[in-house]
């Protein structure tokens, strides 16, 4: 799956001379966690969290900062919107990151990916491998025949009433060529009920 599929677009910009107060409004009004900061010439200058902000009106006294540009973080991680999802989440885990601009080739900002993003699309593509596992089976088989399927991940388990190993086997060899799906495991009830 690519970014494009996932993204939010077009994404809610700041400039850097903008307020922190202004900054919280648009963050809050919006319901998004983090917003990209962009500059005059329309490229991508730094991102700013409610982390940013919450740290910026929490230093006392005169050194509060009160724009933007003062909080922001300037070396960004950003992606493209043909890039992978699954490497994507990778990056955004092992830097903690929550949300992730999407740039064009010049730096122009093109959407927004945030863990909510990714987390709906991995719940989306359970939900297609699971109905593409049953429209097979229901191929193969009939639509009276009961598969409970159950999707992990790359993980598909299936399981149901296998009569012998031979179906047991086509059921894997069904799934497996679905997209997406890495191992197939089968559960069985009656009369060939052992557990792979």
């Amino acid at each position: 799956m690519r970014v494009l599929e996932i993204m939010t677009s077009p994404a809610v910009c700041v400039a850097p001379g903008v307020t922190l107060l202004c900054a919280a409004k648009v963050l809050s009004r919006k319901g998004i966690a983090a917003a990209p900061v962009v500059g005059d010439a329309g490229s991508i200058v730094g991102i700013v969290s409610e982390g940013d902000i919450v740290r910026g009106r929490l230093v006392p006294g005169p050194r509060r900062p009160h724009t933007v540009a003062e909080v922001m973080t300037g070396n960004v991680l950003t992606t493209r919107a043909d890039a992978d999802v699954d490497d994507l989440a990778t990056a955004m885990l092992g830097k903690g990151l929550r949300s992730v601009p999407v740039v064009s080739d010049r730096g122009e900002v093109l959407g927004m990916v945030s863990r909510r993003d990714v987390m709906r699309a991995l719940a989306r593509d359970g939900n297609r491998i699971a109905s593409q596992v049953r429209y097979l089976l229901d191929g193969y088989w009939g639509p009276e025949r009961p598969w409970d399927i159950e999707v992990d991940g790359a993980v598909v388990t299936v399981a149901g009433e296998f009569r012998d190993e031979s179906e047991r086997e086509m059921v894997r060899r069904l799934a497996d060529v679905i997209p997406g799906v890495a191992v197939v495991l089968t559960r069985g009830r009656g009369a060939f009920s052992v557990c792979d």
